[in-house]
């Protein structure tokens, strides 16, 4: 997926528009993160994000903070 907008030109109130894909072996829904939006927002591989929908059916990404592990 490639992004129409320039890395100069993300601002706080940037928008994607990014279209789900199905995955052939499960048929789960997946929405592809283009690698400029991920290095935007700071997010890597294995983060975890929550979606928040809101009245007028915008979906805003944010990322969990990390969990951390118990030593027992």
């Amino acid at each position: 997926m490639k992004s129409q907008i320039e890395p100069s030109q993300f601002t706080p109130e940037t928008r994607w528009i990014i279209q789900l894909e199905e995955d052939p072996d499960t048929g789960d829904l997946v929405m592809p993160l283009p690698p400029e939006l991920m290095a935007t927002q700071g997010w890597g591989i294995g983060d975890t994000l929550t979606w928040n929908i809101d009245e007028e059916g915008t979906i805003t990404l944010t990322r969990d903070p990390p969990k951390l592990e118990s030593g027992s």
